[in-house]
């Protein structure tokens, strides 16, 4: 095999928990919970309140399968129309990591060289 003669890196588009970070760092219960929390409190409030803020938001599956949200799927799907307006040479190989997010950038991209 030889060496490629050029390497293009794209991360993946919005994902759902892109979403939730977002509105978590919004949330006035979150800012106090840090506040406690890098002071180093570890008491009874603390601990309630990084369950509850655990609880509200938590999407329920493990960072491995996270999706994309509409709008991460059509950005991946721009980009693929991006590269098709750029007249790059596309790639002959497609690496990912096995993240769903990941996973559905590529097919979305393909959908927007079409």
């Amino acid at each position: 095999m030889k060496w490629p003669t050029s390497l293009t890196l794209i991360r993946h588009g919005q994902s759902n928990y892109n979403i939730l970070r977002a509105a978590k760092q919004q949330d006035s219960e979150y800012r106090v919970f840090q506040e406690l929390y890098e002071r180093g409190l570890n008491d009874e409030h603390t601990k309630t309140l990084a369950q509850k803020i655990k609880e509200k938001y938590s999407l329920g599956v493990g960072d491995y399968k996270t999706s994309l949200t509409p709008d991460g799927r059509l950005q991946a799907k721009t980009t693929g129309r991006q590269l098709r307006a750029a007249n790059t040479t596309l790639p002959d190989v497609v690496i990912f990591s096995p993240y769903l997010r990941t996973r559905h950038s590529p097919s979305c991209a393909l959908d927007g060289l079409n």
